[in-house]
């Protein structure tokens, strides 16, 4: 039994006295992306092989402090990224690094490492008012404001990159198809990494004419929560201060040729640039006006309430509730405050199926006219 525990107390006095690691060698400390840092070095050579490492760091004329735990960094890893949000943009911060082995609080700790210094730099600001500056249909020509401390910038095309590490804060995108829409952003580039990205600009070429630009510009009034898209209530409310609401309808559902119920900047230019709209017929307003409702979950009738029948006339601005009490009147021959297809002034036939007046399946009663081409305004 005493020979025993003599071996039980020789054996944890040679742990006790085991040697620690040799020391990390070659520690390097690099500035790299959004105020990090980046260590390498070359692992500890010979035996005893390294349980682990610590990564120390210091300030100014501060003391060294441990920043990663036991179990953090392995024995064969030799390298470390401090992104410590902490960390300051144009501060130096001094490493060393040290191997150890053994169980966590019973370390046998390597001496430390090279020191190595490095000083973050912040990802530079975004670039801002990015716009265009010539458009034709062959070319669209950028431009934007220059961030200090941007070595060059990078320009994005429809969420792609299109050109990077430009020198200059202009470009020309010579890349481009006739009567075609594109979105550009712009990021800056500096050694502290890539910015965020600047305001988003949409562009659309024009088909030689010069008429594009000009709607292009009466978009931007329309989407006025800068989405890129219109939506229908967007266009009702820039349109009806001209027109009736189911004339605008009318406009909308022709513009928007893939259903989406919205309008790109594609869509608008294409269908509504240099061009006219025929009038609704009095089949379609009244389908319309009927159907409108339908948005909201309610169901057409195949008649004109009061609220319905006002949408068939001119923008509200025009009309005060006396004068659209006075029109419904005239039309509501037996007084039941609805009006009928024939009362609104249909002669050719119903709007619908008088079996069927799911919206969802009525037919189209008045297919859309070919717009009439006008002169560009």
């Amino acid at each position: 039994m005493r020979l025993f525990a003599f071996f039980i107390l020789l054996a944890s006095a040679a742990t006790s006295l085991a040697a620690p690691p040799a020391n990390p060698t070659g520690l390097t400390a690099t500035a790299s992306t959004g105020k990090t840092i980046r260590l390498t070095w070359t692992a500890s050579a010979g035996t005893p092989t390294p349980t682990g490492h610590y990564v120390y760091r210091s300030s100014g004329a501060g003391s060294p402090v441990q920043i990663t735990e036991f179990g953090e960094l392995g024995g064969a890893v030799t390298s470390y990224i401090d992104d410590d949000p902490a960390l300051q943009a144009g501060t130096a911060y001094t490493y060393v690094v040290r191997a150890f082995i053994g169980a966590e609080d019973a370390e046998e700790l390597s001496t430390p490492s090279n020191t190595a210094t490095a000083t973050p730099v912040a990802t530079p600001g975004a670039p801002g008012g990015l716009k265009a500056t010539k458009i034709t249909s062959t070319a669209i020509t950028l431009e934007w404001s220059g961030v200090t401390g941007a070595t060059s910038y990078n320009l994005y095309r429809d969420d792609e990159i299109l050109e990077e590490e430009i020198s200059l804060t202009t470009y020309t995108d010579l890349d481009v198809e006739i009567s075609t829409s594109y979105s550009y952003y712009v990021t800056a580039n500096s050694t502290g990494g890539e910015s965020a990205k600047s305001n988003v600009l949409t562009v659309s070429t024009g088909d030689g004419t010069g008429r594009e630009a000009y709607w292009v510009r009466d978009f931007r009034k329309v989407d006025v929560d800068a989405s890129r898209t219109i939506t229908l209530d967007e266009f009702l409310a820039a349109n009806t201060k001209r027109k009736s609401i189911v004339a605008a309808l009318h406009r909308f559902e022709y513009m928007d040729g893939d259903d989406s119920e919205d309008i790109t900047l594609t869509e608008y230019t294409k269908a509504f640039g240099g061009k006219k709209f025929a009038a609704p017929s009095k089949p379609r307003q009244f389908y319309l006006a009927d159907r409108y409702f339908v948005l909201d979950g309610e169901e057409p009738d195949g008649y004109l309430d009061d609220t319905e029948f006002a949408l068939t006339q001119l923008a509200p601005i025009r009309n005060n509730a006396v004068k659209l009490e006075k029109a419904l009147g005239k039309k509501d021959k037996n007084g039941s405050g609805d009006l009928s297809e024939v009362e609104f002034g249909i002669r050719n036939g119903s709007p619908y199926d008088s079996e069927n007046l799911d919206p969802d399946t009525v037919p189209d009663p008045d297919p859309d006219p070919e717009p009439e081409t006008v002169a560009a305004p």
